[in-house]
């Protein structure tokens, strides 16, 4: 009879088998900006309280743009931009996670000022001055609104350079692009209803009226304004509610990103600016 042999072989622990416990501080830092990024998309703001009973607070309308002058969409903007946040409980869960995470919402949200009683020029200025340097750095999508007679000609020119409070300092077209030097790109909407003189010196009706004064001052909101937003790159102009034929939008644009690129070296990046329509 043959001998029988049994053998006994020892099974490693889970103790000794398991390596660290995975977490999200574990992933690459590439893969922790991605979580963030969809944590704020799932996190959308809540509605804004209504100002009082009769005075709903107006909602940011998506915006859908096409160029006015017949080029592809695909070089506007994107269309839907996030309006959410990141929740205060996962921005204190750790220091690290804080740093990682806090500039999110400022790079990714599209910070809308709409007009309501008043240019949104205003409510852009009352938020860009309150926030921290460091947020004010890392905005890069902004959206404003604002009346046709407030871009700046004729008896309105004052009211859009110095939109503050007299001897505030800060009520300036000038020193909102100073503060808003991070932005990547611009959208602004023009509304031409009840303007006499508008953007371009284009009236409501489409007739052109333009003095040699105005013409000059007119960019003044250029030269010594959006030029000082040194990392702009798109800027989409729309002019509602009137303005002429699309041919003059599109003449003014050009004047615009003329201007802003003047002075700029052979390779240094350029601001591409389009004349756009709502859809």
């Amino acid at each position: 009879m043959s001998p029988t042999f049994q053998y006994s072989i020892p099974r490693a622990s889970a103790q000794a088998t398991a390596g660290p416990k995975p977490s999200l501080l574990s992933l690459p830092l590439e893969l922790r900006l991605e979580i963030y990024k969809a944590l704020l998309w799932n996190c959308p703001l809540p509605p804004a309280p209504d100002l009082a009973p009769g005075y709903p607070t107006p909602r940011p309308r998506t915006c859908v743009h096409s160029p006015l002058d017949g080029s592809s969409p695909a070089v506007l903007m994107p269309a839907y931009r996030p309006l959410g946040c990141i929740p205060t409980s996962f921005l204190l869960s750790c220091r690290q996670i804080y740093h990682e995470s806090r500039a999110i919402p400022f790079q990714q949200n599209e910070f809308v000022f709409q007009e309501f009683f008043t240019s949104g020029l205003v409510p852009a200025d009352v938020l860009v001055r309150r926030l921290e340097p460091w947020q004010r750095e890392e905005l890069r999508w902004v959206r404003i609104e604002v009346p046709g007679g407030s871009w700046g000609l004729g008896d309105n020119l004052a009211k859009w350079w110095t939109y503050g409070s007299e001897g505030s300092g800060s009520g300036t077209w000038k020193t909102l692009c100073e503060r808003l030097k991070g932005v990547r790109g611009l959208r602004v909407r023009v509304n031409l209803k009840g303007s006499k003189k508008t953007i371009g010196g284009i009236s409501e009706s489409g007739e052109n009226e333009r003095s040699n004064e105005v013409e000059q001052a007119d960019w003044g909101w250029v030269d010594d304004g959006m030029k000082r937003m040194k990392e702009l790159r798109w800027l989409e102009i729309e002019v509602a509610n009137g303005g002429g034929e699309d041919e003059k939008k599109i003449e003014y644009c050009r004047n615009v990103e003329s201007k802003l690129n003047k002075g700029k070296l052979v390779g240094e990046r350029k601001v591409r600016v389009v004349a756009v329509s709502g859809a």
